[in-house]
């Protein structure tokens, strides 16, 4: 099958060191970059990627012009970073432009039928498929949606324009002849039933990864991990007093990721050394916290339309770690994960700090343990690249 891939993978290899003001968001690119494998791994050939990175527009980095590079991220031949005008308005343009006239080539080129994968409602990608299928009927166009514009989370410009583009974006949505979703409950939005759901995909590191957990004596130092933004909206902040009021067993909490909350975040542990902020780790750092952990914990409240579309990215490697994992219970999530989640009640300081001591007792009797052990032995099986990338190549 040919199969062509509209990608927003990070690639370092575009990205000129120097000038890039804050990190790229990982959880996207990550997503995006564990679907093309798979359906790498169930297809006769590597898809081609043209792939957008998805650099701040000038002057959150620093350069007007990026010329369009070969993709050197993996061995595949015939990808391309494509290049834009990086200006914010100028970009949606030159990225449409650039788009249609790259795709064109693959399409003249060739008497199969061309499969479109698209990542995600970013505009460029849905006005160039578009474009492109009304003048040629070997495209089959299908559009991966991690999220809707209306409910990214962010204050910056860029987003805010985003979402100001909404009924646009959705317009030109609904003409793709098939779709990814995160969460079934994002037909709602799109209604259509020629979809799936991929709501997660395991990082492949980590599915032959050994189980290395055990029981712990109550005496034991029980350290609790959040990786991920650290945004008051988030209620990291409530997280933080539900672990200073532990006073029954030894705990520490590690936070890792970047936010609103930082600042506040190393003024508290320099005050508190139960408390530790490590900052943005790599893929390796983060694998080995997240296994040596005792607790993960995510304190996404189930509140607000966007929950419904939501998979926290986390999720999945944190059940792939085999460590026990403690969160609220989003309405995205499918109920076949319900084994594996130990779920938080109440949305208060103290009801966190009781559902925290209540996984601590878990872990001294190993309960937590077996449940975290078949929860990586399920998402290893059923979620990595391979059996979800299948759903999509299907």
């Amino acid at each position: 099958m040919n199969i062509v891939c509209l990608s927003s993978v990070e690639d370092p290899d575009f990205i000129e060191a120097g000038r890039l003001k804050e990190k790229l968001s990982t959880a996207d690119s990550n997503y995006n970059y564990r679907i093309i494998s798979g359906l790498d791994k169930n297809n006769d050939r590597d898809c081609v990627l043209l792939n957008y990175v998805p650099v701040g527009s000038y002057p959150d980095y620093k350069k007007m012009i990026l010329n369009t590079k070969r993709w050197k991220k993996d061995e595949r031949k015939n990808s391309y970073n494509i290049g834009f005008i990086n200006i914010t308005g100028l970009k949606y343009v030159s990225l449409t432009i650039n788009y249609i006239l790259k795709l064109n080539i693959i399409l003249r080129h060739t008497q199969e039928k061309v499969y479109v994968v698209c990542y995600d409602l970013y505009l460029p990608f849905l006005l160039a498929v578009n474009y492109l299928k009304k003048r040629n009927y070997n495209l089959i166009s299908c559009l991966i949606v991690p999220a809707f514009p209306e409910h990214v989370m962010r204050n910056s410009l860029k987003e805010r324009i985003k979402g100001k583009l909404s009924k646009m974006i959705m317009k030109e949505a609904e003409k793709y002849d098939c779709f990814v979703f995160l969460t079934k409950q994002m037909k709602e939005k799109i209604r259509t039933e020629n979809y799936t759901v991929v709501e997660g995909i395991i990082p492949d590191e980590y599915k032959h990864l050994p189980i290395i957990k055990k029981a712990k004596d109550e005496n034991s130092e029980f350290s609790i991990v959040y990786t991920g933004r650290l945004d008051r909206i988030f209620h990291i902040d409530l997280l933080i007093d539900a672990v200073k009021r532990i006073e029954k067993y030894k705990v520490e909490l590690i936070l890792c990721g970047h936010g609103d909350l930082v600042e506040e975040i190393k003024g508290i542990c320099s005050l508190d050394t139960r408390i530790r902020y490590r900052g943005f780790l790599n893929a390796a750092e983060l694998s080995d916290l997240q296994r040596n952990a005792d607790i993960l914990i995510n304190t996404r409240f189930p509140e607000g339309e966007y929950t419904k579309y939501s998979f926290p990215s986390k999720t999945m490697e944190y059940l792939a770690s085999g460590t026990p994992v403690l969160m609220y219970e989003l309405p995205g999530i499918p109920e076949e994960y319900a084994p594996y989640l130990n779920y938080l009640k109440g949305k208060t300081a103290e009801a966190i700090q009781f559902e925290i001591e209540r996984m601590i007792n878990g872990c001294i009797s190993g309960n937590a343990i077996i449940k975290a052990q078949n929860a990586k032995r399920y998402v290893a099986q059923h979620k990595d690249s391979a059996a979800q990338g299948k759903k999509v190549f299907d």
